[in-house]
């Protein structure tokens, strides 16, 4: 891990070293490069938010969703146009 640090600080300074950039720019990268080394590299411990459970949040939108293009679909076609496109889709997803 050592030697991965050593590479990416090798690299960053060859590269801030070659002024290819405006001074803000580089200012900025250089104060960003700073922070990521006080910080460190983040790690699985870093990442809670993926443990995040999502499924209320799904329930509702979806149901919010279904509802809603139930309701255009029931608009914009007849009943017997929405029977037909549903035995299609049976159809088809049997086949």
């Amino acid at each position: 891990m050592e030697n991965f640090k050593k590479n990416i600080k090798d690299n960053f300074e060859n590269f801030y070293s070659q002024n290819i950039s405006s001074d803000v720019l580089n200012n900025f990268r250089k104060s960003s490069f700073a922070s990521l080394n006080s910080l460190g590299l983040p790690s699985l411990k870093d990442e809670d938010w993926r443990f995040t459970d999502l499924n209320d949040f799904y329930k509702v939108f979806l149901n919010i969703e279904f509802k809603i293009i139930k309701n255009l679909i029931l608009h914009l076609f007849p009943i017997h146009i929405i029977f037909l496109m549903l035995l299609l889709c049976t159809y088809t997803m049997g086949n």
